[in-house]
């Protein structure tokens, strides 16, 4: 049996009766949400974001680092800040990522295609602004990724459908 949110499955041996309701069926395959995580919700914050001055104090030196970027810290970063290893480990993450061949925009439009294909919408509006404010793409072609629709640069486009079909495909892209 799979179960999940968005487009992230995972596999496990449950049976019908263990799910509480059927979301969706991703690939011909049911998607659950078993009776143990229905109390779940986006919506009860477990932590609070915080600022440079209420962080733990080893999350303040990778809050200053992201509060030069962006001017502001983000709630996400401000979240992440309640666990310093956490907050560390996303920032590597994004490091990491930054590596790439990819460009600025190729990257945020990478994670932008992949919050809508997982419909979230804070990660949608967060990578929006990013593209528009940030980075000066124009407001046409983040709507066109939200919207689903084709992008008029083919190279953005086909990184766009690639990144939608791995997530779609849950990791797996056709030839």
């Amino acid at each position: 049996m799979h179960f999940g949110g968005g487009n992230k499955v995972m596999t496990l041996d449950i049976d019908r009766q263990d799910c509480l309701f059927w979301v969706k069926r991703v690939q011909d395959r049911p998607v659950c949400l078993p009776e143990r995580e229905a109390h779940m919700s986006t919506q009860t914050a477990l932590f609070t974001s915080l600022s440079l001055e209420s962080a733990p104090e080893k999350s303040r030196p990778i809050l200053e680092n992201v509060l030069k970027v962006f001017k502001f810290i983000p709630n996400l970063y401000g979240t992440f800040a309640n666990s310093p290893a956490l907050l560390e480990g996303y920032t590597a993450l994004d490091a990491a990522f930054e590596k790439t061949h990819l460009s600025p925009v190729e990257r945020q439009l990478v994670l932008l295609a992949a919050s809508v294909e997982n419909a979230c919408p804070y990660c949608r509006a967060a990578h929006s602004t990013v593209l528009k404010h940030f980075l000066g793409v124009p407001p046409e072609v983040v709507s066109a990724v939200r919207s689903g629709l084709p992008v008029a640069d083919h190279k953005l486009n086909a990184l766009v459908d690639l990144t939608k079909e791995i997530l779609s495909a849950l990791g797996h892209a056709g030839p």
